[in-house]
């Protein structure tokens, strides 16, 4: 025991804690990469605050992941050509997943795990 009470074990058992943690927090950050990478050119359905359903084709996103570049944006009050989205705004999207991107994603996520 060290003089500050904590034994060498429980030092071991928070390291142990903090890379499972860690390792958790990256496999679920590629996650949403893939996802990013699975959605260009498809049409993706947000829900934004005040749970305001609006529907686009995505096109990218910037570098921080704070706006989504978007095409042909379905608000209820019209459809915009080019729109950019703040992430800020959004509380979910939803896409449909087509067979070959995702047999894509399957298999980068098993080489991961292994």
């Amino acid at each position: 025991m060290d003089g500050a009470g904590v034994t060498e074990s429980e030092l071991t058992d928070d390291a142990s804690s903090m890379n499972e943690v860690q390792s958790t927090r990256a496999f679920l950050r590629r996650r949403f990469l893939e996802s990013l990478v699975a959605m260009g050119n498809q049409r993706v359905e947000f829900t934004m605050h005040g749970r305001t359903k609006v529907a686009a084709k995505f096109g990218s996103s910037d570098i921080d992941v704070l706006h989504f570049q978007v095409s042909q944006l379905e608000t209820p009050i019209g459809v915009q050509p080019e729109a950019l989205l703040r992430c800020s705004d959004m509380i979910a999207y939803k896409f449909e997943v087509n067979k070959h991107k995702s047999e894509e994603i399957g298999r980068a996520s098993c080489r991961e795990r292994v």
